[in-house]
């Protein structure tokens, strides 16, 4: 590595914080898409109740309660 001072405890500590960073921008970014799935009202128009996780479900929900 060209001279560089590379030890294998510089080598652990820096992919320790790489893990550690994608664990949590992973988990956060799931949980933020996830929660923006389950809590989406158009803008457009039409809203369907919180809780359902997409459009699929909003239908599915409702051909239940009609039959």
């Amino acid at each position: 590595m060209h001279g560089a001072n590379s030890t294998i405890g510089h080598l652990w500590y820096n992919q320790s914080a790489a893990i550690l960073g994608n664990i949590v921008g992973g988990a956060v970014f799931v949980a933020f898409t996830a929660h923006l799935m389950n809590h989406w009202v158009s803008p457009i128009g039409g809203s369907h109740p919180t809780g359902t996780y997409l459009a699929h479900d909003v239908e599915s929900t409702r051909y239940a309660r009609e039959n």
